[in-house]
């Protein structure tokens, strides 16, 4: 069995030009990313990502740099797993920006969120899923006032993902609500269960975008998009390289 060493995936377009790098040790870890930005080169960087794990292969801390200069490092604590994961988010610095508290439920899925951003900032999210497995993740400020929803579920066969942002005055009066529906979409998949054609619907359902895959086996080795009018606009190729 080929074991992965690299992944290199290289994005070309009109006005997009990007390439990413995923490296793997010989378990088949993920222990560094870059992901380099090179058009439009008025906001061209490089981000890079460093990971370590415990002897039981759970990531412990994860450095994220950009263009050379370490932005934030993420540590994690596994003691009261599996119900629950502690992360700690320090600076460049050394100095705690963020604390967080992950929880997961019987079935190890993601359902409640909280995080500490320092100065009395606390942030909660909490998921409820239906018996169709659709989620439902409703974010509460530390007021428990809820800021935001979001939903994913289907309809009319298509997926859809449904975004509520709620604003309050310096008084948490409630003043204004926006609700946008977004990524409605619809998958094609081959034989083999790959997903090899997803259309972007928009509002008066006609097709916003429209994004075809190529697998070799299971691996995905190309991967365009078109626009509204069919023109190619941006085109990736995968590749994968082992020990």
């Amino acid at each position: 069995m080929k074991i992965l060493k690299k992944i290199e995936i290289v994005c070309k377009g009109k006005r997009d030009d990007s390439i990413s790098i995923d490296y793997f040790d010989e378990k088949g870890r993920k222990t560094k990313g870059i992901f380099k930005v090179n058009k439009p080169v008025k906001y061209s960087y490089e981000d890079e990502e460093n990971i370590k794990y415990d002897d039981k292969d759970r990531e412990i801390e994860v450095s994220f740099a950009r263009n050379g200069k370490i932005t934030h490092i993420v540590y994690y604590n596994y003691a009261k797993m599996p119900e629950m994961t502690e992360q700690i988010i320090k600076n460049s610095s050394g100095k705690t920006i963020e604390k967080a508290k992950t929880y997961f439920d019987e079935n190890n899925r993601w359902f409640k969120d909280v995080r500490d951003k320092g100065n009395g900032k606390i942030i909660s999210s909490n998921s409820i899923f239906d018996k169709n497995g659709n989620e439902k993740r409703v974010t509460r400020n530390g007021l428990g006032k809820i800021t935001n929803i979001q939903e994913w579920r289907e309809k009319d066969g298509k997926n859809l993902f449904i975004d509520i942002d709620y604003r309050y005055d310096k008084n948490n009066k409630l003043i204004e609500k926006k609700k946008k529906i977004m990524n409605r979409f619809t998958e094609k998949k081959d034989k083999e269960g790959n997903i090899i054609e997803t259309i972007l619907w928009d509002d008066k359902d006609k097709i916003e975008e429209r994004m075809v895959d190529k697998y070799d086996g299971k691996n995905l080795i190309e991967r365009c998009r078109f626009d509204s009018k069919d023109n190619l606009i941006l085109k990736c190729i995968h590749k994968y390289f082992y020990y």
